[in-house]
């Protein structure tokens, strides 16, 4: 479980976000996430969605802003912004996209690639730890169970069991 920190004021009923899946799931990623976050922070002057941006890229080669924000948890806003954010420090460059002029392209730079490839070991490092805390039967679950997930709401599982109890 997770603590919160429950105000002393807070309203008495029977829901506890302590034990609430998904804020668990939230609290967990982005305690993770922030681990990272910091040293690529002070290292390249790069946030969680520039770095999620431009790992992205950096995975992908030529990508779309729309295939970045599906891909990404970011929404549409904070990818364009996080996009505009690596364009202004020459880190991606925006092409038009040759198959709809109303698109465009998003490619590493050079000096993209470099900060890419400094933080990917730092990432690793990062799994390697979490993994490491988990065991190889705990990752494995964890992973089964995240595959789940991932499945569900691709399926639209969850939405329809959501809105049946809603």
């Amino acid at each position: 479980m997770i603590a919160t920190g429950r105000l002393k004021n807070a309203p008495a009923n029977n829901f506890d976000l302590d034990t609430y899946l998904p804020h668990t799931l939230n609290v967990v990623a982005a305690k993770i996430s922030a681990l990272s976050a910091t040293t690529y922070r002070e290292q390249f002057g790069i946030g969680i969605p520039e770095w999620r941006a431009l790992s992205y890229i950096g995975w992908n080669r030529d990508v779309s802003i729309n295939a970045v924000s599906a891909n990404t948890s970011l929404d549409k806003v904070a990818t364009s912004r996080a996009v505009a954010r690596l364009v202004d420090a020459g880190l991606v460059i925006s092409d038009p996209n040759p198959d709809d002029a109303r698109l465009v392209m998003l490619k590493m730079t050079a000096a993209g690639k470099r900060i890419y490839d400094a933080i990917v070991p730092q990432c690793e490092a990062l799994e390697a730890a979490v993994r490491e805390v988990l065991g190889v039967a705990g990752e494995r679950r964890l992973r089964e169970l995240v595959a789940r997930l991932h499945e569900a709401l691709a399926s639209g599982e969850i939405q329809q069991t959501f809105t049946k109890m809603a």
